[in-house]
């Protein structure tokens, strides 16, 4: 993977903070080791670590969401296979939900 967009919409009547996580273990997909022979069992050698800076997504509503785009390049540092997003919001909404979904961009040789 080269790079990436991840659209969030936050439908919750509270401002949320996005950080996006990359990882290059499995965790737990046991299987992944047959696929490629890396050790998923040993985590402490594949680190969680931070992508960028978190974003702030601004509170919306049902009918209006508010909307971010987190963008990064894998191909300048190293290549990740897992991303997830750690979502925080300062004061619990009372209503609403977050809707996210990303867009992969692949460079061929």
């Amino acid at each position: 993977m080269r790079a990436f967009n991840i659209y969030v919409y936050n439908y919750a009547n509270a401002d949320l903070s996005v950080q996006v996580i990359a990882n290059e273990n499995a965790k737990n997909y046991q299987y992944g080791a047959l696929l490629d022979g890396l050790d998923y069992q040993s985590e402490s050698s594949y680190p969680d670590f931070n992508v960028g800076s978190p974003v702030t997504v601004a509170s919306g509503s049902l009918q209006q969401p508010g909307v971010q785009t987190v963008q990064a390049d894998f191909y300048s540092t190293s290549a990740e296979r897992y991303i997830s997003l750690a979502l925080t919001y300062s004061t619990a909404p009372t209503s609403g939900f977050v809707r996210a979904h990303i867009d992969l961009f692949y460079e061929g040789f």
